[in-house]
């Protein structure tokens, strides 16, 4: 996914900072209904319960959980940048990015959780696979 301006250096975000910004974008989309999952650093992070790490947040939309109503919804509560594959907005420090996964692909049709705080989260499945063509995914 392409960086807008301003993209701070990797490696400068805290913990902290990055799990208000996951606090923030599931509280968004749990409002909406839409239905996410986690990619990138944000995933493998929860995928192996450690503190999260990165520079920035990324989640994952299937295209067709994403209606116009919910795309609506979404804009109304958060105003954000359209992207050629997704969303992004700026919560404090952190970028986030919402990627709209338009292909099928394995690692989403069943996807796994994993509790991280006291929140489930949806990851992709079988992650190690994924994790191996996670730049692949469109």
């Amino acid at each position: 996914m392409e960086k807008p301006n301003g993209q701070m250096k990797p490696g400068s975000l805290t913990h902290l900072q990055l799990d208000t910004a996951l606090r923030k974008i599931e509280d968004l989309m749990d409002r909406c209904q839409i239905p996410m999952f986690l990619l990138l650093d944000t995933a493998r992070a929860v995928k192996e319960r450690r503190e999260l790490f990165g520079e920035a947040v990324h989640v994952g939309i299937k295209a067709n959980a994403f209606t116009p109503f919910n795309k609506s919804m979404l804009l109304t509560l958060q105003p954000m940048e359209e992207l050629k594959s997704g969303y992004f907005f700026m919560e404090g420090a952190v970028p986030v990015y919402i990627h709209i996964v338009r292909r099928n692909y394995r690692y989403f049709d069943h996807l796994d959780f994993e509790f991280y705080n006291v929140t489930e989260f949806y990851l992709p499945n079988p992650f190690d696979a994924y994790w191996k063509a996670r730049h692949l995914i469109k």
